[in-house]
């Protein structure tokens, strides 16, 4: 199954960009798309992200501020999203697709839900407000004419059609922190530190 991960991004520090990228290509789940997507950025984030685009084939440039062309533009079995200014666990992928199944529509990870299959009355324990920590089946939105908007409204289309939620009980995205695990692999061998990595 192939993942895309859409990094949104306007102006966000080189360092920052860099970091979540890394985050993305480091992960132990290695069938991943990374899309990048420029809000019409003012400073040379577009420079930034062409670079990357050149360098990696598994990466695609975009310049829009409507999340719809992403997703139209992925070609991933599952949608996840990040912004630029924050970055994945390691193992953020596998851990989500740990236990994938055909009839789940959405992968959950919250430190708040302790339960793997969502019933009705659990959905209203899911944060509609956020597009991280969150797997979409693609399939499933084009099947239900899922479209995006702003984060409450697409997420609540999501949660009223899909049949099946599963959801893990951890903490796979940080928010503009830093966590040694994101330098990890699976193995647990360092292989670069904050300072190397950006100087």
């Amino acid at each position: 199954m192939k993942v895309s991960v859409i990094v949104n991004i306007f102006n966000n520090p080189k360092i920052y960009l860099e970091r979540c990228i890394r985050s993305i290509e480091n992960q132990t789940y290695k069938n991943i798309e990374i899309i990048l997507m420029d809000n019409y950025s003012t400073d040379s984030t577009r420079v930034y992200c062409k670079k990357y685009e050149e360098a990696n084939k598994n990466i695609i440039s975009i310049i829009s501020s409507n999340i719809n062309d992403a997703i139209e533009v992925s070609t991933g079995d599952f949608i996840t999203f990040i912004d630029a200014n924050d970055y994945l666990s390691f193992d953020a992928i596998d851990e989500l697709l740990e236990n994938e199944d055909n009839n789940i529509h959405v992968y959950i990870a919250s430190e708040e839900i302790n339960k793997s299959i969502l019933d009705i009355s659990d959905k209203k324990l899911i944060d509609i407000n956020e597009l991280s920590s969150k797997l979409y089946r693609k399939s499933f939105l084009k099947d239900n004419n899922i479209t995006y908007n702003n984060n409450k409204d697409f997420n609540k289309k999501v949660i009223s059609a899909a049949k099946n939620i599963m959801s893990i009980n951890k903490k796979i995205y940080y928010k503009n922190e830093v966590n040694i695990d994101f330098y990890k692999l699976s193995d647990n061998k360092v292989i670069r530190t904050f300072q190397s990595l950006y100087h």
